[in-house]
């Protein structure tokens, strides 16, 4: 099945954007799924599916072009040239707003940046977790407890976690996924 790692919109209901896992068990980044189906959709070529592989999985589009990221290395690169929709649904981690298409494993470290990032800036942040400038929101699920994960942005966007699970994270603490982890809804 396929898996939501985060995004801001409702498969078949609502265009938006996603960064997930596919049902084929690659990483995908795709935005306006409602109108234009798998049009605007950009798939790694590999993804280790042993389940004891942490990944560093991104992705930007900057208008233009759409780029996808394992472990700071680019896996692909297009150019869309369209907007992403603007829709007024949370931002999820781990499942859809409604908790479909949860993902299945641990996610640390989630971030969103109010800006496309560069190559080397992917880089960076796959290497080492010390890149901040223009974050929209970071949530690391270090908590190891409860049902409210804190924005380490500074922007005050804590996210409430459905059925919250702790496993153990890359460094730390994780978020076992048993639904959405919902933001700002």
């Amino acid at each position: 099945k396929a898996q939501r790692i985060v995004g801001k919109a409702d498969f078949a209901a609502t265009n938006g954007w996603d960064l997930r896992l596919t049902s084929a068990n690659r990483a995908a980044f795709r935005i306006n799924q409602k109108t234009f189906g798998g049009t605007y959709q950009i798939v790694s070529d590999f993804y280790p599916d042993d389940g004891m592989t942490w990944i560093h999985v991104a992705a930007t589009y900057d208008g233009e072009r759409a780029r996808l990221y394992l472990n700071g290395n680019l896996e692909a690169d297009v150019a869309w040239g369209v907007p992403i929709a603007p829709n007024t649904l949370p931002l999820a981690i781990g499942a859809e707003h409604d908790g479909d298409l949860w993902f299945d494993g641990v996610l640390a470290d989630v971030r969103v940046y109010q800006v496309a990032l560069c190559g080397a800036s992917i880089a960076l942040i796959a290497g080492d977790d010390k890149y901040y400038t223009r974050l929209a929101g970071r949530w690391t699920f270090d908590e190891g407890q409860g049902e409210i994960a804190s924005d380490l942005s500074l922007n005050g966007n804590h996210a409430t976690l459905t059925n919250p699970s702790w496993g153990e994270g890359a460094s730390g603490f994780g978020f076992e996924v048993e639904g959405p982890a919902v933001v700002g809804h």
